[in-house]
């Protein structure tokens, strides 16, 4: 996701790696680098970026919420396994991770449960940290 090629060196410090863009102060998960391997997934192609993106918006939440209302070990992994592979594919590492340990753990629902809060935190971040990302790009004019 970029505004122009000629200013990525310019919005990868904007970014950085504090994730300068986030305005609430939290740790967001996606980096430059991180973005740097969302490209190469997309093979750079910015239409391509952003419907990932857009597929991650959407689904993230839904996921958290089969997870967090899961009853059974099978449905938990099930949906902590997707979500752990579209974090993945986006580079959304603090999510993958936290999705990860939850599919782990589904065997003992109450321990799924608690790292689910830490899951769903995560994933807050994370989209607020895209939707802050897209409100920039948007504003490049692009």
């Amino acid at each position: 996701v970029s505004c122009k090629r000629a200013s990525e060196s310019k919005k990868a410090q904007s970014i950085g790696k504090t994730n300068q863009l986030n305005e609430t102060g939290a740790n967001l998960d996606l980096r430059t680098d991180d973005l740097d391997h969302l490209r190469r997934q997309t093979l750079g192609d910015e239409r391509l970026t952003r419907e990932v993106l857009d597929l991650f918006l959407a689904q993230a939440p839904e996921l958290v919420a089969d997870i967090k209302s899961a009853r059974s070990e099978a449905s938990q992994q099930a949906a902590a396994h997707k979500l752990k592979g579209m974090s993945r594919a986006i580079g959304a590492w603090a999510v993958a991770n936290s999705a990860e340990a939850v599919e782990r753990a589904a065997k003992d629902l109450d321990e799924a449960d608690a790292l689910g809060d830490s899951l769903e935190k995560a994933v807050e971040d994370a989209l607020r940290f895209i939707a802050r990302l897209e409100r920039y790009v948007m504003s490049c004019g692009d």
